[in-house]
This record gives structure tokens, C-alpha cells and sequence, in this order.
């Protein structure tokens, strides 16, 4: 489980494919703009992206990596 916490990150050449069981994020790219998702939803990290991930409430999620060469 992911705790509570803010921390920075980039993907580099990593394409992550989030699907959220419980909890809350709000993902920050390097210009600001965030979105936040709680369980129950999908979201796609794409290569290259920079930015914060934070999470607000425990979170369980799958994932899936693409590595793009």
C-alpha cells in the first residue's frame, strides 16, 4: 500500500499504466496542471512525463510498465 506523501518524479522512457483499487492521488505535471484520481479509476503515465505524485488517502493500485526503447 502507498502511503500518505508527496514526492517528484519522471517516467523517462516508461510508458505506466495506473489503475487505482482505493485511495486518492493527484498527479501534478511540470507545468502545474493536476489531475486527481481515487479508486475505481485508470490513468496512463506517459513517457517523458515529469511532475508529483501525491497521495492523499493509502493507496492499492495495479500497474503495468511499457518500456519505449
Amino acid at each position: 500500500m502507498v502511503q500518505v506523501g508527496k514526492k517528484y518524479f519522471e517516467c523517462g522512457v516508461i510508458d505506466e499504466a495506473c489503475i487505482l483499487i482505493e485511495g486518492e492521488v493527484i498527479i501534478t505535471d511540470s507545468d502545474g496542471n493536476s489531475e486527481t484520481y481515487v479508486g475505481g479509476q485508470a490513468f496512463i503515465l506517459p513517457a517523458g512525463f515529469k511532475g508529483t505524485w501525491e497521495t492523499v488517502k493509502p493507496v492499492k493500485k495495479y500497474f503495468a510498465m511499457h518500456f519505449n526503447k
